[in-house]
């Protein structure tokens, strides 16, 4: 109730936070006129769309799918999928494709962060202006999360890692400095760790992991406290208060049952696949100030010199870099924390500091014993191959610990600020100018992908209306993230555009990316006509008189094709257009005939949003002329 009261009596601070969250949102929506490229094109969208045909043909979720890898189908049990975003996406998608769903979703999911975070903050004991506007700056100043936006689109929805975070943080609080344990918070916990199998399976681990080094830490507090007799225990909790949360509980494992039992039973029907550990983010990266990249960037803007690319200071996969604007308020914490003569000292962020050590051995420290052990003993920890992702949770865990040494640090920075000496107050404005800076990343532009040409719509939508259920891409690929099938996609990545292009003609395609494949699923395309294409575009030629042999027989057997789209700088790169690309072109028109469109796709964007390197499309019938 106390917390309910002090939600209503902080509404200017909550109304002010959410206007500062809602102002990021919308600031960072894809352009496009229609559902937003982002929204079609990817392999976000793809997985979305694998669901909905599988919930409209099946009723339920379903992980092989007849649509793609022609002609046999293909298992996406290891696909990169998500109960939030690919099976309630995908039933938005049968509901309206033109719903710009991911958008929305990620609206979403900063709003459950801001009201949960900032909700749990008051249950800290924060004051009511410091727990949302706090709340409010976790929820949009992450650095690694904006800057993959609307790229790796599944580490966007971070909402339930930041509310087992925080929760647990709130559990470790009440047990350390007020000797209480809720046994209604943990079960708000296991519902939160739920809600967490309903998102990307790489939160999945850490947060296991997460909860592992805090109950860890409370059993040996305990065991600590009994031995020197000084620690009580108060259990805490209530039947009236528990019926929520175990309702909750309830209902999502009632629902994600529905979700893995045949995931389950799809994944062992393919075998165990293979991960390597890479993509490293190096411990500077981590510590970084990115207040001297800011400071570069705006010195070089002034003089009209180019500015340092962003990607000079954040060159992993995924981001690492969280910024000073972070740390220093972080390690001021600690230091008060540790100054303080009463309370638990460093026992008081313990958990946490345990989860930070680990977190940036595990992202930028080889070689990789630390790795290996881990994913030997947590669970889900096998499939995190990319150490860099773990730079989302930095911000999270920072905020943790900032959160947790709140109550040290606010009687020792209100000394600070009374009668502050000429040095402190420079300090505070050097620190104030600098975050500044370091902020200001966040407005920096987001990854975009430009809105498909009208004359590729156009040529798709035409290819939606002729017979036959499949569409022919040249060069097309099938290769899994985990590099599997490697030698079957030639031209990667450009070459898995053909799957993403079902949002639109609806018919089946060859290929497919997905997040991980195991070496048996390569075998449906290792024969010939397909040997003899993937050899060519490999070698970045025309298909030669024996290919075209092949090919020609393949169209004349396969009566279920549509169309053949056909991608020419994709099958010889490096030569402009009227070079070996336009020879090539000449051939398909030979055996084939007159293209019966031409469009275009666009592999970047500028900043605006606007098209850059275009590849063209050229529609041929699938059918040779002799």
């Amino acid at each position: 109730m106390k917390t309910i009261l002090g939600f209503f009596r902080g509404q200017g601070y909550l109304l002010f936070g959410l206007f500062f969250v809602l102002f990021y949102w919308a600031s960072i929506k894809p352009p496009g006129s229609q559902r937003g490229y982002v929204e079609d094109f990817g392999h976000d969208t793809m997985t979305r769309q694998i669901m909905a045909d599988q919930i409209r043909e099946h009723g339920r979720p379903y992980f092989y799918t007849r649509h793609y890898g022609i002609p046999d189908g293909i298992s996406v049990a290891y696909s990169s999928w998500t109960i939030e975003g690919s099976w309630f996406g995908g039933v938005v998608w049968n509901w309206s494709p033109e719903v710009p769903f991911l958008w929305l979703y990620f609206g979403f999911s900063l709003l459950f962060t801001y009201f949960t975070v900032g909700l749990i903050l008051l249950k800290m004991e924060l004051p009511i202006q410091v727990a949302w506007i706090f709340s409010a700056f976790l929820c949009v100043f992450n650095i690694p999360r904006h800057l993959v936006t609307w790229n790796r689109m599944q580490i966007l929805y971070l909402h339930w890692v930041y509310a087992v975070f925080f929760l647990d943080a709130l559990i470790w609080q009440m047990f350390t400095r007020h000797r209480r344990f809720s046994w209604t918070l943990e079960l708000w916990r296991i519902f939160g760790a739920i809600g967490v199998f309903g998102t990307f399976g790489y939160f999945w681990g850490p947060t296991i992991l997460e909860w592992v080094i805090v109950r860890s830490c409370m059993i040996g507090f305990v065991v600590i406290g009994w031995s020197k007799k000084a620690v009580k225990i108060k259990i805490e909790g209530s039947l009236s208060e528990s019926i929520l949360p175990s309702f909750l509980i309830l209902l999502f494992l009632g629902c994600y049952s529905q979700w893995f039992i045949p995931l389950r039973s799809e994944a062992l029907s393919v075998g165990d696949v293979t991960n390597g550990l890479g993509y490293f983010g190096p411990i500077n990266l981590i510590f970084s100030p990115l207040w001297i990249d800011g400071f570069i960037s705006y010195f070089f803007h002034i003089f009209s010199i180019t500015a340092v690319h962003w990607r000079s200071i954040v060159f992993p996969e995924t981001p690492v870099t969280v910024g000073w604007f972070y740390w220093i308020p972080v390690f001021l914490g600690l230091y008060t924390i540790r100054k303080k003569s009463r309370g638990p000292g460093w026992v008081a962020v313990l958990p946490f500091i345990v989860l930070l050590v680990i977190a940036v051995w595990y992202t930028g420290i080889q070689p990789k014993y630390l790795q290996y052990l881990i994913q030997a003993v947590i669970p889900f920890m096998g499939f995190f191959r990319v150490m860099s992702r773990w730079g989302v949770f930095f911000p999270i865990i920072a905020g943790v610990l900032f959160a947790l040494s709140w109550k040290d640090f606010l009687p020792w920075m209100g000394t600070q600020l009374y009668r502050p000496s000429r040095k402190k107050i420079f300090l505070m404005a050097l620190f104030v100018f600098t975050s500044i800076l370091e902020m200001n990343w966040i407005f920096r532009p987001v990854h975009v992908s430009p809105e498909l040409s009208q004359s590729t719509q156009s040529i798709l939508n035409e290819i939606q209306k002729e017979p036959g259920s499949t569409v022919l891409d040249m060069p097309f690929c099938l290769i899994g993230g985990n590099g599997v099938c490697h030698d079957q996609c030639p031209a990667y990545p450009l070459s898995t555009v053909g799957a993403f292009f079902r949002g639109w003609h609806k018919k089946d395609v060859y290929g497919a990316y997905l997040s991980r494949l195991v070496e048996p699923q390569c075998q449906v395309y290792q024969v010939d006509p397909f040997q003899s294409w993937f050899a060519a575009w490999r070698e970045h030629r025309c298909f030669s008189a024996s290919d075209w042999k092949l090919t020609c027989n393949y169209l004349k057997h396969h009566p279920e094709l549509s169309a053949v789209l056909v991608y020419p700088e994709m099958i010889q790169p490096d030569i402009p257009q009227g070079g070996g690309a336009e020879n090539c072109l000449a051939d398909f028109r030979r055996h084939l005939g007159p293209e019966k469109g031409v469009g275009e796709f666009f592999t970047a964007a500028t900043l605006g949003g606007a098209g850059a390197n275009p590849i063209h499309i050229y529609w041929f019938k699938p059918m040779c002329l002799d």
